[in-house]
């Protein structure tokens, strides 16, 4: 699968939305789900640059974009009103 294809699976099913909640503290995912999860991200941005973070950020759901917009502030270290 190339990087393009994986991107493009991740934005067909939302994936975003559940790596966000399979990263939550209050979720009961195990460590190794955890690490699992920050390495697909790692490697989408890595692939897509911030075009896949961007693009939650501006067509996905509310829950989406806040989460698109709070990665994005931190990857970048700037504040979120620069990202609106």
């Amino acid at each position: 699968m190339t990087c393009d294809d994986t991107v493009l699976a991740v934005c067909k099913v939302s994936g975003l939305g559940v790596f966000a909640d399979l990263l939550d503290l209050s979720v009961s995912s195990s460590m190794h789900t955890k690490e699992n999860t920050v390495s697909t991200l790692l490697n989408l941005v890595r692939c897509d640059d911030e075009d896949v973070v961007v693009n939650v950020r501006d067509s996905g759901s509310s829950k989406g974009r806040s989460k698109a917009t709070e990665l994005l502030r931190l990857l970048l270290g700037v504040s979120n009103e620069i990202l609106l």
